[in-house]
């Protein structure tokens, strides 16, 4: 009965934890495609205003974020999710223990 309720927190902290992940890769997409834009309004005005080609200088940044976003995704699923799965599973149980403690002295 123990380990049930053991793996039922261990998969309540995986699923806290990826929907954790989810936003902070969202955050990130918003970030690279926010920053991008900036990035080339920014060489598309300098460009207009000099009338003249200016290299393209928001592509390095487009390469290099392009190749940085998969690699910390793919990074975060598999090596990290572990640990702070094990962390957010400390945290469930110490919860659940002083919950249950607390049912157990209000009962007293």
């Amino acid at each position: 009965m123990n380990s049930h309720k053991d793996d039922q927190l261990w998969s309540i902290a995986r699923e806290k934890v990826n929907s954790r992940q989810k936003v902070r890769y969202r955050h990130s997409m918003y970030v690279f495609f926010v920053v991008n834009l900036v990035a080339w309004l920014a060489w598309f005005s300098i460009t207009v205003v000099n009338h003249s080609w200016q290299p393209l200088w928001p592509l390095f940044l487009v390469i290099i974020w392009f190749f940085r976003i998969p690699v910390s995704r793919i990074v975060t699923r598999t090596l990290e999710p572990n640990n702070e799965i094990f962390q957010e599973y400390t945290k469930l149980k110490i919860a659940k223990e002083d919950a249950f403690n607390f049912l157990k002295k209000d009962k007293s």
